[in-house]
């Protein structure tokens, strides 16, 4: 076998260069949909989901920080170790509530509520989502509130395998930041067992592995997922106007006639 992992983001980046090329000449239209954006300066995960679903709660906790904090601090304010190497994002929500903003993200953070599985609304923005950014993790939220949240995440599982194939083997954390919360103010001998229950390390290390030490590779990652849905759209008008100019079986068809 030649070359090596050191070899595949410059192969990726080659594979994108080709195919940008190759969509320019077949369809120019096309090609201008499936643009990227320009990646960030540094990886960048944005938190997205339905509304209600504690965006903002969640940064916090990540973070270890209260929300009023949060509101009014600057990423050179923070100086938390989350941020010394990702960006952490929620941003404003777009006029189409089934469009969440990934463009120009590195990754999704997609949250779902543990009261009840995703909704009709929630899987087909997933799944729009899912065709401009390549990675996904996703975060079922407050499951202090929720006994029944392991079948929910069951659930959530079985219709993202259902309905977007491709995320079936995506990461799922349950977290809950109002856990990671209270434990800033409990006794230390309460506190660690409350950060343990609240997932949140456990995210934060997930986030760091896929994303931060990967930037690159998802750069190009991103580019690819549009490129390829429309290479894809068009092989299959291709075969269309095929079937079309071939006509029935016998060999005679509209277009032969004429």
């Amino acid at each position: 076998m030649t070359g090596s992992v050191r070899d595949v983001p410059a192969e990726v980046a080659r594979t994108r260069e080709a195919l940008t090329t190759l969509l320019a000449r077949l369809d120019p239209d096309a090609a201008d949909r499936a643009a990227a954006p320009a990646p960030p300066a540094r990886p960048t995960v944005v938190l997205v989901g339905a509304p209600g679903r504690g965006r903002r709660e969640l940064l916090a906790a990540l973070l270890g920080l209260d929300e009023v904090t949060l509101e009014h601090a600057t990423y050179d304010d923070l100086g938390v170790p989350l941020l010394e190497e990702l960006d952490l994002l929620v941003p404003v929500r777009g006029p189409d509530p089934g469009s969440w903003p990934v463009d120009g993200a590195t990754a999704a953070l997609v949250l779902a509520d543990a009261a009840a599985p995703l909704g009709a609304e929630e899987v087909d923005a997933l799944a729009r989502a899912a065709g401009r950014v390549d990675t996904v993790v996703f975060a079922l939220t407050r499951t202090e509130a929720h006994r029944g949240w392991r079948t929910v995440l069951e659930a959530d599982r079985a219709l993202v395998a259902e309905h977007v194939p491709r995320l079936a083997g995506a990461p799922w954390f349950p977290v809950s930041a109002d856990l990671a919360r209270r434990a800033g103010t409990a006794p230390p001998e309460a506190a660690g067992a409350l950060r343990r229950r609240s997932g949140l390390a456990a995210l934060q290390r997930e986030l760091h592995r896929l994303v931060a030490r990967r930037r690159r590779m998802l750069a190009d990652a991103n580019a690819l997922r549009p490129l390829a849905a429309e290479l894809v759209v068009g092989a299959a008008r291709a075969d269309a106007t095929r079937s079309a100019l071939r006509g029935p079986v016998d060999g005679v068809g509209d277009l032969a006639r004429r």
